[in-house]
């Protein structure tokens, strides 16, 4: 139950990463931008002026992410160190706390500002509720022998002062790993509350393993963090000059990326063929739920579910053209981060459903889109009513919403 919400992001990350890549290769994505990226250096090239401006765009980004790919298991090991190691992130704010609190509050990094410190401490204290020893341990160990495996010129000197206390990497690190979760203290609420308020050096004074490894992991969290910023402040540049000369070569403007804004489109409610023969309708059914019931994981309709279906008890949702009730429909427009829960309305701007997933092969669109394809999911209202009303019992609900 702890480790639930945790897994269920990692297989859904998972699950999107297998259509990315199921679909790269179906369109043969790679084989096409390289065809445009060839057509667009020749457009730069054939005009002289044009050439002095954006000659270089291109080999410079493709240099910059060449740079980037090489420190990728570098820079991911020290990411998810953090990210998924509990008492070691525990450690770690509260370390660089000690260091940021310190500075102008405009100056610090966004959570340990005034506005949003009480915030982060919280957070670290509802993670606790989630804490595991045992997922934790075995989560660091892997991370630490993933980093131990490293090349030379990526190598974490932090963890390689780790495996000077055994000649053999796991034994080392297997010591290192009893002697952390033996005596630290930071999964205690309290104890975590407590040394919020101590300076960097008292910190280090404290003798918890995970907080001396944080003060030998702090320098490369730091150069990491510089190495972030320089690129993406070369990468803004350049980019803004591969927009500007991608207008010139298409002859108009076109629609850019609208990622962490407020979007409005429109589309029409449509099916799609994914392979040879097969054709997904744009209505599923509450039948189908039914026919999907396996009574296991992840295909386990409720009791209660399946017995409102036996009864036919489908009140205003039975719509009398699919003959039952809706459940989910497809429509020919994007979904990506931050889509979740978003209104879909009709042409009459009423609310028929809400937005929750895009289809298996459209998990592409975040490198191409194509009405072929690409088609988003939302829950029927009709469905969401009734099961409000039927499954749910919230008639309150549906009375506050004029319902």
């Amino acid at each position: 139950i702890k480790l639930s919400s945790r897994l269920k992001g990692l297989w859904n990350t998972y699950k999107r990463t297998q259509g990315v890549l199921q679909a790269l290769k179906a369109i043969k994505l790679d084989e096409k931008r390289k065809e445009e990226e060839l057509a667009l250096q020749k457009f730069i090239d054939s005009d002289r002026a044009r050439k002095a401006k954006y000659g270089t765009v291109l080999p410079k980004i493709a240099e910059l992410y060449g740079k980037k790919a090489l420190r990728g298991p570098h820079d991911m090991l020290l990411y998810y160190l953090l990210r998924n190691t509990t008492l070691l992130n525990n450690a770690y704010v509260a370390y660089e706390a000690s260091i940021e609190r310190k500075k102008k509050d405009t100056d610090r990094e966004a959570k340990y500002m005034d506005r949003s410190f009480d915030k982060t401490k919280e957070d670290l204290e509802l993670n606790l509720k989630n804490y595991d020893e045992t997922a934790d341990k075995t989560i660091l160990k892997g991370m630490l022998l993933r980093a131990a495996a490293l090349d030379e010129q990526h190598r974490i000197p932090a963890v390689d002062k780790i495996l000077t206390l055994a000649p053999d990497k796991e034994k080392a690190i297997d010591i290192f790993i009893e002697k952390a979760y033996g005596t630290s203290k930071l999964n205690d609420k309290d104890y975590l509350k407590s040394i919020f308020d101590k300076t960097t050096l008292e910190l280090s004074k404290l003798e918890d393993p995970f907080i001396e490894l944080v003060i030998n992991l702090y320098p490369s969290y730091q150069e990491k963090r510089d190495n972030d910023k320089a690129e993406t402040g070369v990468l803004d540049e350049l980019l803004a000059l591969y927009i500007d000369v991608k207008k010139e070569f298409a002859g108009s403007d076109f629609i850019p990326d609208a990622n962490s804004t407020l979007r409005f489109t429109y589309g029409h409610v449509r099916g799609y063929s994914p392979a040879d023969a097969v054709y997904m309708k744009p209505f599923t059914t509450l039948t189908g739920v039914m026919e999907k019931n396996t009574g296991k994981e992840p295909f386990e309709a409720p009791s209660k579910l399946i017995e409102l279906y036996n009864k036919q008890d489908f009140g205003k949702a039975w719509n009398p053209i699919l003959k039952d009730v809706p459940v989910n429909f497809l429509y020919n427009m994007d979904t990506t981060g931050g889509n979740s829960g978003s209104p879909v309305f009709n042409a009459k701007g009423q609310l028929v459903g809400l937005n929750f997933d895009r289809v298996f092969r459209a998990t592409i669109n975040d490198f191409a889109w194509n009405e072929s394809y690409s088609r988003s999911i939302g829950v029927d209202i009709r469905y969401i009513i009734w099961f409000l009303e039927k499954f749910g019992g919230a008639g309150q609900l549906l009375k506050e919403m004029n319902l």
